[in-house]
Parts: C-alpha cells; sequence; structure tokens
C-alpha cells in the first residue's frame, strides 16, 4: 500500500504539472510599456472682474509758471555760454592756422625769407 500511495501522489504531482504550463512558456510577450500618452489639455479662461475707477483731476499738468520760467532762464544760460565756448575754439582754429601759414612763409624758402 505505501508504494500504491506514493504512486497515487507522484500521479497526481504529475497531473499537477501538467495543468500549469511551466513559468518560462507561461510568460507572455508583453508589450513595452508607454511612458507618455498624448492628452488634451483644455486652456481654462482667466476671470476677470470689472470695476469702475473714478478719475478725478487736480490741477493741470506740467510745471507751474514761475518754475517753468527759471528753467528756462538756465537754459537760455546754458545755450550762450556754449555759443561763447563755439566762437572761441573757432578763433583759436583761425589763429593757429594764421601761426602756421607766417612760419612757412617765414621759412628759408618762403616769400619773407629775408
Amino acid at each position: 500500500n505505501g508504494k500504491a500511495e506514493k504512486n497515487s501522489e507522484g500521479a497526481e504531482e504529475a497531473e499537477e504539472e501538467a495543468a500549469e504550463p511551466p513559468k518560462k512558456k507561461q510568460k507572455k510577450k508583453r508589450e513595452p510599456e508607454k511612458r507618455y500618452e498624448w492628452v488634451d489639455v483644455k486652456k481654462t479662461k482667466k476671470r476677470q472682474r470689472r470695476t469702475d475707477l473714478k478719475v478725478t483731476s487736480s490741477g493741470r499738468p506740467g510745471l507751474p509758471p514761475d518754475v517753468l520760467q527759471k528753467l528756462m532762464d538756465q537754459e537760455s544760460a546754458m545755450q550762450a555760454e556754449m555759443r561763447d565756448i563755439i566762437e572761441t575754439d573757432e578763433r583759436r582754429n583761425d589763429l593757429e592756422g594764421y601761426i602756421f601759414a607766417m612760419r612757412d612763409k617765414c621759412s628759408e624758402s618762403g616769400e619773407y625769407k629775408d
């Protein structure tokens, strides 16, 4: 009886093995997992709240007349100063030109040699 029991147990084990395929064959080829999917993105509208603003004007744009006159006087003074500087530079340039011209005339080959 001991052998019969072993044979019957072995037969049951064989049946279980036949019923379940080996693990190597059980694995099916899986598709690679998708890492990214295309998803439709819906843009939501930003909510805006409108409120009425009261605008009141106070005074006029610009500078007061006394400050404006003071600044205009400063500008006139700067323009006069620049005009003087430009005239001085022009006269200095003319004098330098005259000096070079006279030097050439006074040299050995010049007009006023002796």
